[in-house]
């Protein structure tokens, strides 16, 4: 992947009662997580990896342990899920992703 290249990222966080329950995760989904944690949807966006890349060596985001695919799959979806994606961001994500199917 060149640096070039975009992609998204997403934010975890505590699960708070007035959080997006879209995809929630638990402990033992990822070494990360420690309590239930949710995605934080709202704060989502599209960069280049040189972008991300810089903001490792900043030590602005913190490289972790990589994510298997299933809850990347999960998160992913929740994108097109979710009523607190940014409407510009999912359809932006549209040529990216397919839509997953209608629940």
């Amino acid at each position: 992947m060149g640096p070039h290249a975009e992609v998204v990222i997403v934010s975890l966080t505590t699960l708070r009662p007035h959080s997006d329950e879209t995809v929630i995760l638990q402990p033992g989904d990822h070494p990360f997580v420690q309590h239930p944690t949710c995605v934080y949807y709202s704060d989502a966006r599209i960069t280049t990896v040189a972008r991300l890349e810089t903001a490792l060596r900043h030590r602005q985001a913190f490289r972790r342990e990589d994510m298997d695919a299933a809850l990347v799959e999960r998160i992913r979806d929740g994108l097109f899920r979710s009523a607190f994606t940014v409407l510009v961001l999912r359809e932006r994500l549209r040529y990216f992703f397919p839509a997953p199917p209608e629940e």
